[in-house]
């Protein structure tokens, strides 16, 4: 079933954490939490960790601030076409 993800758009959505994340310094894992957060159609996100690393990575995403043109190539690459 998660292999049904890494289609066309997965993949963009993927190839784009990775540059933010690069451009910030920051894990993909921080980046995806901070857009989500940013967003304004997205109330709460739900984040669970499995291992302290993980957790830590996600209090990361509480600290980083999206510039709106980060924002936008999230939201473009998420976008359905």
């Amino acid at each position: 079933k998660a292999l049904s993800y890494l289609d066309e758009r997965g993949q963009s959505i993927l190839e784009t954490l990775d540059e933010v994340a690069g451009d910030y310094g920051t894990s993909q894992a921080a980046v995806a939490i901070a857009w989500l957060v940013q967003r304004p159609d997205i109330t709460a996100p739900i984040v669970s960790a499995t291992s302290v690393s993980q957790l830590e990575e996600i209090m990361k995403a509480t600290e980083l601030n999206l510039d709106a043109a980060a924002v936008e190539k999230l939201n473009i690459a998420s976008d359905y076409l």
